[in-house]
């Protein structure tokens, strides 16, 4: 994302720079899939019992509730350019829509999880944080870090209740 100024200006007039987002997600894929074994917290842990799926899945249409509505201001920074993944003729271009979907339902995902809960959220409660288990991370690593993922976040309300969640 911080080279995406500089790579467009780089590029050929003809190339469209929304194909960037391509490497934005080949970039964490390839860096997910070499670190993988590394990821023993994700390997090693046992599946959820049917409690804690539903519960998952109840905060995840929650946060999904809350993204959508809370998009006025004072809860927004700055202004979201958003996507179209249409060409100028209005034709939508399959290809970088489905790059866009896979990258921000399946790779974005893991990897703000990863970086997020796995590591900050831990290493705020203690620099040895592969030994503490998130469930017994305090409330004050629990609101920073939810603060921080939410400057990352054009809704930053709904960020940090996603955060929180």
């Amino acid at each position: 994302m911080a080279l995406q100024p500089a790579l467009r200006a780089v590029l050929p007039e003809a190339y469209d720079p929304r194909w960037l987002y391509a490497l934005q997600v080949a970039l964490p894929l390839a860096a997910l899939m070499y670190l993988w074994p590394g990821y023993t917290e994700l390997r090693d842990s046992p599946m959820p019992g049917p409690q804690h799926l539903l519960l998952a899945l109840a905060l995840g249409a929650g946060v999904f509730a809350v993204w959508i509505r809370l998009d006025f201001p004072p809860w927004v920074i700055g202004e979201s350019e958003g996507f179209d993944p249409r060409n100028e003729t209005g034709r939508l271009l399959i290809g970088l829509a489905f790059v866009r979907l896979f990258g921000a339902t399946l790779v974005v995902p893991v990897m703000e999880e990863l970086f997020w809960r796995s590591f900050i959220l831990r290493w705020l409660e203690h620099p040895r944080f592969k030994g503490v288990h998130p469930s017994a991370v305090g409330v004050v690593p629990l609101l920073i870090s939810s603060a921080l993922f939410a400057t990352e976040h054009h809704l930053w309300l709904a960020g940090f209740l996603a955060g929180l969640a």
